[in-house]
């Protein structure tokens, strides 16, 4: 297992640095930000972005048709 810095485009994840893999090598990424931000500080602000007082009454019942954009059926 390797630890690499790499930075987020808005696309991809883009290495700082050369990473010594063949092209098309899976991988799996687990990230942590360096801003200082936790995980938990990005879910509460999406939290507040998005409250749950703003989602339909059913949507625990629905939420696949939601989802897909059947909400109207």
């Amino acid at each position: 297992m390797s630890t690499l810095h790499a930075h987020f485009d808005g696309k991809a994840f883009v290495p700082d640095e050369p990473v010594d893999l063949r092209e098309g090598t899976a991988v799996r990424l687990t990230f942590t930000p360096l801003n200082g931000s936790t995980v938990l500080d990005l879910l509460s602000d999406l939290a507040r972005e998005h409250p749950i007082g703003d989602s339909p009454a059913d949507w625990s019942q629905r939420h696949d048709d939601y989802i897909r954009g059947a909400h109207g059926t």
